[in-house]
């Protein structure tokens, strides 16, 4: 396929190569890099111009240098790095004409040969160049030209040596690589990795026995070789140096060879992937179906991936460490829909997709169309124009290869393909022209063909690629490649519109006047929990998702964008600036925009709407930019306050910490007293709005864009400053001193003198007011009540706390957060034993009650209707009060603040004592932080579980059977971690669970020599049998519930189930049914077959104790899902292992 790229990259393959470290280099010779190598280029003098005279340079003025391999490059982006140069470097020798232009020459490495007048180029490995080669004829050696303008670049030939005037080397990065290599190993490393290698053992010569060698070495796992470039000059050279530390067996052409195990997957037989899903396509790989193992053959000056028949003829392994990453299977992430069987369906890193066969009635673009549409998918025709292709071209090919049965209609070069229809437009200008979706024009280097019919995607399994043909029929192409939406769930923000692509969650508003600036938009997204100013790199979707939401709501948006002749809407994204009109995304990233006018001096970037399209866009003035757009990623569970719907007459809106309802007041409710119950009365928990804790920014925000909704309804009876606003009844408490009012928040103490209070008379009341035009919000007092036309109320979230019951706990909730309370015993009253006495608690800890809002609804009235509960031990106002524990931290003496460091604002009591901590008190009907206590003296403890984290890790509960007890324990450890919950040596069998960002298990893996299953938990579990053999059977008899049975005759059973967090996330337990405890290892296994001593204490509080093993641990009865256990730390439950001896990876 020719190799063009044009300035606007439409296939998202510029990866972020800043993580490769390259060596600095001698003059003059110029550097860049891709993803995956070093390149240093120079130009060439007159009497330097031949391909040996290149090659002989390379290596003598580079250290380690090569002329460089293009073969396992990202073509189009090594291409797009050329250009990158050129433009860079306006003195580089251009000497040869392309298509009437000027452009630079560069040899690289290959070799040719003449076969009877046959030309026949070869990459260095000696396998055949199947890339489309430019130029006048196939003569002279193969090089790369670019060009500048156009901006392009291809693979050449036919020009005379002469006339290429650079060369392009590669030269090894700066890798450092551990040397501590274990005994018997081997290593070498590349430019992105550090391998080890060794032979085999004959007990050793399976594929998994391999994986599970490279995995017991710390850092290393099964050599991912997808994106390793350099195996021809690192490894092939490494194992010809070291041929007698390896064991060949392979006969090929004479040869005795050896072979290695790498990592890749095998879906069906004789059918193989890279661990990404992609397909893994070499000549040497057979059709055989009896040949479904795979090994990496090393020869003397080249290597290959064969098929084999038996397994143990590859008698080595290679096993890496990743310095830098890959990029990331991410397509396991998407959550895609189920759909029915006349579907097939496969997934990208961005995109779900599902294929259907036509028949022949069905075969037109149109009706392929209407397809994709219908109801039964809900779905469009595919779009590639920000896929990445080399993924799309593996998923055909794999899908090609796995079906029989797809019609393969179309010949393209003498071979028989399937054809795909695919999203795009025609223009007939004389002759065809190829338009994405989006109206863009798909560029020429893509498109196969005579330009005369539609543009089909076709895929053929014997030679193992995709193009893109127009020389097709229409009643030939037998399938089409429809896309659908993900399934993910987003939160809703109050004044804010929304939309969702397959990965992300986005909201976007209007900026007022003040709010017009790249800082103040960026300041706007990140007020919401996790979420953040639009990163839209690798963005895939927004065609048929943000263009669609602007266009049907443009009432909302501010059109200020001159573009084509017509006044557009823009949006600020997160960007860099990394020069005058350089820009990137983040992570360093270029951007591929267009610039409206070069001739002005601004620099801002704007994301611009158009009816059906969208661009990114530069040279604005930051006022001429109106909407942003904001993401938060569904992947985190966020604290996104839930708020409950609301009777007839009442609007809600929420800040970060509290959820609002608001009602207008008739005339006759118009006092606070009335306003007071009305917040009670008629909404479900409601109270008069606190402020006292509350952001006062973000609340009179919040009050200016409701005022802005409800602007022609709502009653503005107050005049301020001469200006009619709308105003609001909100609690507060107001005493005399002096003749002078003083207002007090409804904890008692005093509003804070730093809060402006407008009016000339203060008088008892204390209101808030909104208004919008001009936008602005502000405390008030000296009107009548009467005048006051709203009243503000808060209600609480709709947040789920666990249903876990705890001896002498008394539970709460707030907004934000789960609590437990509880007196201390004489014996607990210091900070570290109330530490200890809340994480003694699965998944809780010491309160940290840094911004919350509702302690004054919620923990006062606890404390006040248990009061016989707790100790009264701290005077206040001469009074006896219980004081509690909460997490903090002692900057100085007398000073104290929150776990982020924060200052507490706290009371003092007397200092001369010398004591130094603090307390939260409740005194009353309210409560305060005051401190200079003794620790004895503090008799309470406060433990918060957050609702963004659910409970913590993984909860483990077990049944002894010979005791008659069950244990549990909370399995402790980091994202991506996998455990060995159970193995049967007899049938080769494991299953593991895998923790995903919350530390929930989010998959089980269930692994055999025949079987290779991940069960996620964002996956719909279909109901039916899924497995049945003499080993295994697996049946999912729920759609929340499988079963999986290990061995027919004494069987274990294990039971999977999914199950819904707090934060509202998937994820799945693992609990056993019944288990052959003889023949069991893993975690379960293990701890069915020790000796256990259960020792109950009769102590309220007290920790019971359980011997394990002849050690004895401490231990504390709780009820988990409704079942009592002893809960013991990881420590004692593994006892005398550790968790770390549970982790395969």
């Amino acid at each position: 396929m020719q190799m063009y790229l044009l300035l606007f990259l439409y296939f998202n393959i510029l990866k972020d190569s800043s993580s490769l470290d390259c060596p600095n280099l001698p003059s003059p010779w110029r550097s860049f890099k891709t993803r995956s190598k070093c390149y240093a280029t120079r130009s060439l003098s007159v009497g330097e111009r031949t391909y040996e005279r290149a090659k002989s340079i390379c290596s003598s003025e580079l250290n380690d240098g090569f002329i460089a391999d293009a073969e396992y490059e990202s073509l189009s982006e090594f291409a797009a790095k050329g250009i990158d140069f050129v433009l860079d470097n306006f003195n580089i020798p251009k000497d040869i004409t392309w298509n009437g232009n000027p452009a630079a020459g560069f040899f690289i490495g290959h070799s040719s040969s003449n076969n009877n007048g046959n030309i026949e180029h070869r990459w260095l490995s000696g396998r055949v160049m199947t890339v489309e080669l430019q130029g006048p004829s196939t003569d002279g050696p193969v090089i790369v030209v670019v060009s500048s303008n156009p901006e392009v670049a291809a693979f050449y030939t036919g020009e005379p040596e002469s006339n290429v005037g650079s060369v392009i080397c590669q030269v090894p990065s700066t890798l450092q690589c551990p040397t501590n290599i274990p005994s018997g190993w081997l290593g070498f490393k590349t430019n992105k990795k550090c391998y080890i290698a060794r032979k085999l053992d004959v007990n050793e010569r399976t594929f998994y026995k391999a994986k599970d060698i490279c995995e017991s070495i710390d850092g290393m796992k099964l050599a991912n070789l997808e994106f390793e470039t350099e195996i021809l000059f690192r490894f092939v050279p490494f194992v010809n140096d070291n041929i007698g530390s390896f064991d060949p067996t392979i006969e090929i052409e004479g040869q005795t060879l050896p072979a290695f195990h790498f990592d890749y997957e095998t879906p069906i037989k004789n059918i193989f992937q890279w661990p990404s899903g992609k397909a893994l396509i070499d000549s040497r790989i057979k059709t055989d179906p009896s040949n479904f193992h795979l090994g990496l053959v090393v020869a003397q000056n080249t290597f290959g991936y064969l098929s084999l028949l038996e397994e143990t003829n590859i008698r080595g392994v290679i096993c890496d460490m990743e310095q830098s990453s890959d990029p990331p299977d991410t397509a396991s992430e998407l959550k895609c829909p189920s759909v029915g069987d006349e579907w097939k369906t496969f997934q990208t890193t961005s995109k779900c997709y599902a294929i259907k066969y036509l028949t022949t009635g069905e075969r037109t673009y149109n009706q392929a169309k209407s397809i994709c549409e219908s109801g039964s998918l809900s779905g469009n025709i595919a779009d590639l124009e920000y896929e990445d292709l080399e993924e799309i071209i593996g998923r055909l090919v794999i899908h090609t290869n796995n079906d029989p049965s797809i019609t393969k209609g179309i010949d393209v070069d003498g071979v028989d393909s399937a054809g795909f229809f695919i999203g795009h437009e025609i223009v007939n200008n004389g002759q065809n022209e190829y338009y994405w979706q989006s109206n863009r024009e798909i560029p020429q280097f893509v498109i196969e063909g005579p330009k005369t019919n539609r543009l089909i995607a076709v895929a053929n399994s014997n030679q193992g690629h995709t193009k893109f043909y127009t020389g097709a029929q229409e009643s030939s192409v037998g399938a089409v490649l429809c896309e659908i939406p993900a399934e993910i769930e987003c939160p809703q923000f109050q004044g804010f519109l929304h939309f969702q692509t397959n990965r992300k969650c986005y909201f976007t508003r209007k900026l007022e006047d003040i709010e017009r600036s790249f800082a103040y938009a960026k300041q706007i997204c990140e007020s919401r929990e996790n979420s953040a100013l639009a990163n839209l790199y690798a963005e895939t979707n927004l065609l048929y998702n943000l263009v669609p939401l602007v266009n049907d709501n443009p009432s909302d948006f501010d059109n200020t964008i001159l573009l084509k002749g017509k006044s557009k809407p823009g949006f600020y994204f997160d960007y860099t600036v990394a020069a005058p009109k350089v820009y990137h995304w983040p992570g360093n990233i270029d951007i591929d925009m267009e610039t409206i006018n070069d001739s002005q001096t601004s620099t801002h970037l704007a994301l611009v709407v158009d009816s059906s399209s969208f661009g990114y866009y530069s040279a604005f003035e930051e006022s001429e930019i109106r909407g942003v757009l904001c993401e938060i990623d569904p992947s985190i569970p966020g604290n996104e306050l839930s708020c409950p719907d609301l009777p007839s007459g009442w609007y809600s809106f929420q800040s970060k910490n509290k959820c609002y309802a608001t009602r207008f007041l008739n005339s006759a409710e118009r006092s606070y007293e009335q306003a007071e119950t009305i917040c009670s009365n008629e909404l479900e928990d409601g109270h008069i709005l606190d402020p006292e804790y509350e952001d006062l920014n973000e609340l009179s925000q919040l009050g200016i864009r409701f005022v802005k909704t409800v602007t022609h309804s709502i009653s503005r009876d107050v005049n301020l400053n001469g200006i009619k606003v709308a105003s609001f009844f909100i609690g507060h408490k107001s005493i005399t001193v002096d003749s002078q009012v003083e207002y007090q928040w409804l904890s008692g103490r005093p509003v804070p003198s730093s809060i402006n209070i407008q009016g000339t008379v203060r008088t008892s009341r204390l209101f808030v007011s909104a208004n919008d035009n001009p936008n602005g919000a502000e405390f008030f007092t000296g009107v009548q009540e009467s005048n006051i036309g709203a009243v503000l109320c808060q209600i609480p979230a709709l947040l789920q706390c666990p249903d876990e019951t705890i001896n002498g706990w008394l539970s709460f909730k707030t907004n934000k957060k789960c609590y437990l309370v509880r007196n201390l015993e004489s014996n607990e009253r210091t900070m570290e034993k109330a530490r200890d006495a809340c994480q003694s608690v699965p998944g809780m800890k010491l309160a940290d009650l840094r911004e919350e809002t509702e302690l004054l609804y919620q923990l006062v009235p606890l404390i006040l209707l248990n009061s016989s509960s707790f100790t009264n031990s701290i005077q206040i106002n001469g009074q006896m009060r219980p004081g509690f524990y909460f997490d903090y931290i002692i900057s100085n003496a007398n000073q104290f603040s929150w776990p982020n460091g924060e200052t507490i604002a706290s009371d003092y009591i007397d200092t001369t004592q010398g004591n130094t901590h603090a307390a939260l008190v409740v005194d009353g009907n309210v409560f305060g932080y005051y401190h200079s206590f003794a620790e004895s003296s503090i008799t309470g403890v406060i433990c918060d579980l957050e609702s963004s984290s659910g409970q913590g890790d993984p909860h483990m509960r077990h049944y002894i059977k010979k005791y008659g007890r069950h244990i549990c324990y909370d399995l402790t450890g980091k994202r991506g971690d996998e455990f060995i919950m159970y193995t049967d040596p007899s049938t080769n069998t494991m299953v593991l669970g895998k923790l995903r960002d919350d530390f929930y298990f989010g998959s089980v893996i269930i692994q055999s020599s025949f079987y290779n299953k991940t069960i996620s938990a964002d996956n719909l579990w279909k109901v039916g049998e899924w497995l049945n053999t003499l080993y295994i059977r697996v049946e999912a008899i729920h759609k929340d519930e499988i079963s999986l049975t290990i061995k027919k005759y004494n069987p274990t059973v294990l039971i999977i189930t999914k199950r819904r967090n707090t934060a509202g996330s998937n994820y799945v337990n693992i609990r056993i049914g019944e288990m052959d405890e003889l023949n069991s290892h893993g975690i379960f296994g293990d701890i069915s077959k020790k000796n256990y001593i259960f020792y109950e204490s009769i102590q309220t509080h007290s920790k019971s104790s359980i011997s394990i093993e002849g050690k004895l641990f401490d231990a504390q009865l709780i009820k988990r899902d409704g079942q009592s256990c002893w809960f013991l730390s990881p420590d004692a439950a593994f006892y005398p292992k550790n968790v770390l001896d549970y982790l395969r990876n």
